[in-house]
């Protein structure tokens, strides 16, 4: 089953989270997400941001779908 990660909730993401979905999105490119594995990345988000797995996750496919680079 695949999960449209464009349908996340701005709202739901800042409330979750402790910042909005640009944000993350900022902060997923400065880290070059695009070069790396998504996994890495769903740990460095859980460990230096302490962003639940479940929404490192989908910020970090969110990211991959824009194709932000």
């Amino acid at each position: 089953m695949e999960t449209d990660y464009s349908k996340i909730n701005d709202e739901l993401v800042a409330v979750n989270t402790g910042k909005p979905l640009a944000e993350w999105m900022q902060i997923l490119c400065c880290l070059e997400a695009c070069k790396k594995c998504s996994d890495d990345f769903v740990v460095h988000l859980q460990h230096e941001f302490k962003v639940p797995r479940f929404w490192a996750r989908r910020l970090t496919m969110r990211y991959l779908q824009l194709g932000l680079r």
